[in-house]
């Protein structure tokens, strides 16, 4: 996701790289049948976890995504041909301005700098 960057001046940046990251098993809901370690390695995206998984690295390097490669990937799969990539990271730059500016809203007057 973008980095969101508070300064000591009060201002907030939002950085256009970002990345996404990646689970080594693919995700079910809940299954009291499954291991921890398998609902570890499906559920937690933290690198600390996913290095010591077996199918580390077996989708992407370092279980890590760039965003322009999976709004590529979105825009190549039958259910999302419909958007272009670059379609697809303006809805998703301009949703996440809407959820930083609503947050920041949320705390206005309860914060002190």
């Amino acid at each position: 996701m973008w980095v969101l960057v508070n300064t000591s001046d009060g201002k907030c940046y939002l950085f256009r790289e970002g990345y996404v990251r990646t689970s080594s098993k693919l995700y079910t809901e809940y299954d009291a049948t499954l291991s921890s370690d398998e609902q570890i390695y499906m559920q937690l995206t933290n690198n600390a976890i996913q290095k010591n998984g077996e199918e580390y690295e077996k989708y992407e390097e370092g279980n890590i995504l760039s965003l322009q490669n999976l709004f590529n990937y979105i825009s190549s799969c039958p259910e999302g041909q419909e958007k272009t990539s670059e379609t697809l990271f303006d809805e998703f730059k301009a949703r996440t301005i809407q959820i930083v500016q609503h947050t920041i809203k949320s705390v206005k007057g309860k914060i002190r700098m």
